[in-house]
This record gives structure tokens, C-alpha cells and sequence, in this order.
């Protein structure tokens, strides 16, 4: 990975302000539910670190965790990234960052794996953040 782009997932003063300024999307959001981000490079070679976003007392939190394989993220949602992604992400703020990030997940710049069951997501509150990002999950009938 470029020195670049650790710097980039590492910065968590950035991501927190930008969590900070979507702070409604994550509110219904309950302690513990998380979301993971990593580089596609990493994906395949466990070892490295992936930025979390984790709710935490009633708020989004950024944090970095250790990264050693699908099988024990322990995240709800993983998001795998190319660079170029993770770079443009960077530092945007408000509903620009998830119309971004929409636009890379239809292009296949950021691939979308969910790790839990749909009702377990729909318990941990993660229905408004994955309709901001335009992802089809809920449906008409529940």
C-alpha cells in the first residue's frame, strides 16, 4: 500500500468530521454496529489495518482495527476499495460523500459485502445508511 493511501485510512481526524457532518444518517444506528473499509490489495493479503466506523454512544466513531480476513472482521458491512476511491472519499463531507460513494460501488470501485443477516441489520439500525447510499436491501415488504 502507498504511503499515501495509509495516510489516507490512518487520518481519523478526517473521517471523524466527515462521520460528524452525517451524523443523521447513523443515528438509529445501536452501539457496536459497524462498518469496515479496506483496500482491495488488502483484502487478499490479511495483515494490514482498515479503517472502522463504529457507533458509540449515541454517534459514529472512526477507528482503525487490525485486518485478518473475511472470516474475523468483525464488522457488519465491509466496504473493499480500489485507491483511487479511498482517495476521492477522503475528506468529503455532507451527502457529497455518499453520492460519491454510490457512484463508485454502481462503477465496482468499492465492492459491498454484507457479513450479517438482514434482520440482524435491520435490529442494529443500518436501514437509513443503506438507503443514503441507494442500496436496494429492505424492499417494498418487510
Amino acid at each position: 500500500m502507498t504511503t499515501a493511501l495509509i495516510d489516507y485510512l490512518s487520518d481519523l481526524n478526517t473521517w471523524q468530521a466527515a462521520l460528524d457532518s452525517q451524523q443523521a444518517v447513523f443515528a438509529a444506528m445501536l452501539p457496536g454496529a459497524s462498518i469496515g473499509i479496506i483496500p482491495k490489495r488488502e483484502f487478499h493479503s490479511p495483515g494490514g489495518n482498515m479503517l472502522v466506523w463504529e457507533a458509540r454512544q449515541g454517534r459514529m466513531v472512526a477507528l482503525e482495527q487490525g485486518f485478518s480476513g473475511i472470516r474475523s472482521v468483525g464488522v457488519d458491512l465491509l466496504f473493499v476499495s480500489d485507491d483511487e476511491a479511498i482517495e476521492a472519499l477522503h475528506g468529503l463531507r455532507g451527502s457529497a460523500a455518499f453520492e460519491e460513494m454510490k457512484e463508485f460501488i454502481r462503477q465496482g470501485s468499492i465492492l459491498f459485502y454484507v457479513l450479517k443477516t438482514k434482520d440482524a441489520l435491520l435490529d442494529l439500525g443500518f436501514e437509513e445508511f443503506l438507503e443514503a447510499l441507494g442500496l436496494a436491501f429492505i424492499g417494498a415488504c418487510r
